[in-house]
């Protein structure tokens, strides 16, 4: 089946002119398809007949490949030797009542073994994005209890999330998830504190070594072998009668907090 790819046509240019330019080195060797022949989807009618043939092809594909990936991470993550700073401080905040703990998307991996060990349960934010259902595999394995925070069902998610944190849990946020930009808090994290009433604590996680997921964010993949959490209260939470101004103002705050931590653990990490 064939489609054709919309593109913008290039004005011709003399085939002497272009030969030069290629044996001088001015002009860029194209090798293989074009990029956005790469990126191009299937024709719309295969993709009917997939849906049509195979309804549950996708999401099958889906969850076996988070499956698989988490049990792969889940494994390392065991092994792992964890130093952890301000664990103390961070129960006794616990035991007075509910905490937001906010971390960088690229943690997520290395965070369950390390959350797992608070006096309080926890439980941790993700998307139904392939990404985020490997995650809540993840965190599933390791004793974390996975929100599903749907775009369209937000208010859901949310809900359920302060059912969690009123009952006693703690929540652990992505504070520039889901989809970035990397180290830009967003100000869902502190809405959702203002809305629980409840303090934001910071959470980074080193492991010198690790390796970096292609992606938006660079998510670390764990490996056997010692890390390093730190945990420090973060900055103060608005009211939520106080207007978005303040939470943007807030989420400004926690960007440059949590990259401050994050950049401590680095500079520590064994």
């Amino acid at each position: 089946m064939l489609y054709q790819l919309s593109y913008t046509p290039r004005p011709a240019r003399p085939l002497a002119r272009r030969a030069g330019r290629r044996k001088r080195g001015l002009a860029p060797q194209r090798r293989g398809p074009h990029p956005a022949a790469m990126r191009a989807p299937l024709p719309r009618p295969a993709r009917r007949w997939l849906k049509a043939r195979f309804p549950g092809l996708r999401e099958g594909a889906i969850e076996a490949n988070a499956r698989l990936l988490s049990a792969a991470s889940a494994r390392a993550a065991r092994r792992m030797r964890w130093t952890v700073r301000g664990a103390d401080a961070l129960g006794e905040a616990l035991a007075d009542g509910p905490v937001v703990i906010a971390l960088w998307h690229e943690g997520l991996l290395l965070a369950p073994p390390v959350l797992v060990r608070l006096p309080a349960p926890v439980a941790s934010v993700h998307s139904p994005r392939p990404i985020g259902r490997v995650g809540s595999a993840h965190v599933a394995r390791l004793g974390l209890a996975p929100i599903d925070m749907r775009p369209r069902q937000a208010l859901a998610g949310q809900r359920e999330a302060l059912r969690w944190m009123r009952a006693g849990g703690a929540l652990a946020m992505a504070a520039d998830g889901p989809s970035g930009p990397a180290r830009i808090a967003k100000a869902a994290v502190v809405e959702m504190a203002a809305a629980a009433r409840a303090p934001i604590w910071l959470a980074a996680f080193a492991q010198r070594g690790a390796r970096r997921l292609p992606g938006w964010d660079g998510t670390l993949w764990p490996r056997r072998g010692p890390a390093l959490a730190l945990y420090a209260p973060g900055p103060p939470v608005p009211d939520r009668r106080a207007g978005p101004e303040a939470a943007r103002d807030a989420a400004g705050a926690l960007t440059r907090a949590l990259e401050a931590l994050r950049e401590e653990a680095a500079a520590d990490a064994p």
